[in-house]
């Protein structure tokens, strides 16, 4: 779950699973910053933890802002968000 401010930052919380593990912590709290373009598309920034490297990504912002799909710099991980009003 994502809540983007408009002003280029994002807070979050997210549960991941890699290769069948469940994490460590569940919900974890995550901070974001993009940057969109006049097209709807952007890349953003997820920072990680205390010395991991950033998690980079690009996106698509599409149907008049209520869907978002993009992909994890040098990854086959794809991200998919939709608007809940």
């Amino acid at each position: 779950m994502a809540h983007f401010d408009g002003e280029g930052n994002v807070t979050s919380v997210d549960y991941v699973v890699v290769n069948g593990m469940l994490p460590v912590e569940k919900w974890r709290p995550g901070n974001w910053t993009y940057k969109m373009n006049a097209d709807c598309t952007g890349k953003g920034s997820l920072a990680t933890g205390p010395g991991a490297p950033p998690i980079n990504f690009h996106f698509v912002v599409v149907k008049h802002g209520k869907e978002f799909h993009g992909v994890v710099d040098g990854s086959a991980i794809t991200l998919n968000g939709y608007r809940v009003d």
